[in-house]
């Protein structure tokens, strides 16, 4: 096993993440990450860039053996959650608060959280390229510490002000990074899809895909989505423009990623209000169709009962076969008005005040 060290094993901070204090022992060593990354293979058998939770403590006593014991043992590693929380984080895009950087020289570790956007401390939107050329940060940007376009020094791209957002501010409140704290970030965040898939089909996917994207983009979308979740009013609208105007039956109109998303139970208040606008203002809809399978998942109807009101009317009336036979929409709303019990188990009534 190679026993070689750094020559200069700097001491990692408290709230530095993993990446960060790599980015750090890369400048003082005048290592670029290729090489560092060798060193900590040649001694570990592993990839510093493994996901395996076993491979990241591994990685860290590389790193440890390396720096003679520099590296904090609670220094924060993102990939070691990359399984089971990976959609919370950012692997790829960079995002820096200038003041915090300038004054700490550190890569704090909730600058990784994907929907941290604004510094709780200094109320300034994070940044993650260069405001001159507008080339995006990368590994090399931060351990020359200057724009690796046009050398712009990282220390003078500007920022601007912001309000922080609610999810930041519940990030930034962060005091350990366990499952159950990230289980409750992930509470606050995953209940937005439909709202967001409502809203805005475009923010909604750069929000989700948020490489290439704008912070100050991901940032507008992020407060409209929070401003649509809390309005059920204007939830119910959104409801009833995106049925009204998108073509083909229930299921084309709400696209495959939605009905997925839907099935979770995390997803009720939306689905009460889904039910609401198609019961209370289906008179009002341009006839459309709606499939056996989006009765039970989405409507909780139980669409056996369905089938057998329908063709109790009209043996005819279902077409199609298993769960992607269908029906219109009117005629769902018929019976169902016939029969309130097939509302169950979703009690309409008392989601509807």
């Amino acid at each position: 096993m190679n026993n070689r060290q750094l020559l200069i094993r700097l001491k990692s901070q408290h709230a530095e993440s993993l990446q960060g204090y790599i980015y750090r022992l890369c400048r003082v060593n005048g290592y670029q990450v290729k090489m560092f990354s060798a060193l900590v293979r040649q001694r570990s058998n592993v990839l510093i860039t493994s996901l395996k939770p076993s491979d990241r403590k591994i990685v860290k006593g590389a790193i440890q053996d390396l720096t003679n014991g520099s590296l904090r043992s609670d220094t924060f590693d993102e990939r070691l959650f990359k399984q089971d929380f990976g959609e919370l984080f950012e692997y790829q895009k960079i995002k820096l608060c200038i003041e915090c950087y300038r004054s700490k020289k550190i890569i704090h570790r909730l600058w990784s959280f994907k929907h941290y956007l604004v510094c709780s401390h200094h109320g300034l939107l994070l940044v993650d390229r260069c405001d001159q050329c507008h080339v995006q940060f990368s590994g090399a940007t931060l351990i020359d510490e200057s724009c690796c376009q046009c050398k712009k020094p990282i220390g003078s791209i500007a920022q601007k002000n912001y309000e922080v957002d609610p999810i930041s501010y519940q990030i930034s409140q962060l005091r350990e990074f366990n499952e159950q704290t990230l289980d409750d970030i992930r509470s606050m965040v995953q209940p937005l899809t439909p709202y967001g898939m409502l809203y805005s089909r475009e923010k909604y996917r750069g929000w989700l895909n948020s490489k290439e994207t704008e912070i100050s983009s991901l940032y507008e979308a992020q407060t409209d989505f929070l401003s649509v979740f809390k309005n059920r009013e204007l939830t119910r609208k959104l409801i009833f423009d995106y049925i009204e105007n998108a073509p083909g039956n229930i299921a084309v109109k709400f696209e495959t990623s939605f009905y997925h998303n839907l099935r979770k139970d995390i997803y009720q208040d939306f689905k009460a209000d889904l039910q609401y606008v198609l019961f209370d203002k289906a008179e009002q809809f341009t006839p459309f169709n709606v499939t056996l399978n989006w009765i039970d998942v989405i409507l909780h109807i139980p669409s056996e009962k369905v089938k057998r009101r329908l063709n109790d009317l009209d043996p005819g009336i279902i077409t199609g076969r298993g769960n992607f036979s269908v029906c219109h929409m009117s005629q769902l709303q018929d019976i169902v008005y016939v029969d309130a019990s097939l509302l169950e188990p979703v009690n309409l009534k008392s989601k509807v005040k």
